[in-house]
């Protein structure tokens, strides 16, 4: 997968291990197609951050490469939500949690991201489940006005389908 990647997107792949950064998926002419977080979660074991409206159609575009790669893509049915301020303590109470831009934890089969502005996001295939572990009331994310906000605030632009060069 290092390989595959390091020659489909901007970052650094190798470089990224048990990390993550800010990447983009560029087309032919150097165009910002999509631009998203990408996550170490494994040796071999990358996670793309991005809205839902892009990740089925880079997926798809992804695929067509993976003939000469034995990497494998799946489009995961991951629900999403962001930590408030006294989510993360509670959790950090029984669990040490990221505290650096881009670092990303596996508690419970679920991912807690560091983003810039310390926001942290939790991605998991079962929210109730990893609510009730902790003890938490969480509300899934939805790529709201708020998490749009923070990413500007942050200084971080945020490419979605009508912003990018081309449909994918």
């Amino acid at each position: 997968a290092h390989n595959f990647l390091q020659g489909q997107l901007s970052a650094d792949i190798p470089n990224i291990a048990g990390t993550g950064c800010l990447t983009a998926y560029c087309n032919v002419k150097g165009r910002v197609l999509a631009l998203f977080e990408i996550f170490c979660t494994g040796n071999e074991d990358f996670t793309l951050v991005l809205p839902t409206e892009l990740a089925e159609k880079l997926c798809t575009r992804l695929q067509r490469f993976l003939v000469f790669s034995q990497a494998k893509i799946e489009l995961a049915a991951v629900k999403t939500a962001e930590l408030t301020d006294a989510e993360i303590v509670q959790i950090s109470q029984q669990q040490p949690l990221p505290a650096e831009q881009y670092n990303c934890i596996n508690i419970a089969d679920s991912y807690i991201c560091c983003y810039p502005g310390k926001r942290r996001l939790l991605l998991s295939q079962d929210l109730a489940a990893f609510a009730q572990q902790f003890n938490l009331e969480l509300a899934e994310h939805d790529n709201n006005r708020n998490w749009a906000l923070g990413y500007i605030n942050a200084g971080i632009a945020r490419i979605e389908s009508k912003q990018s060069a081309e449909f994918l």
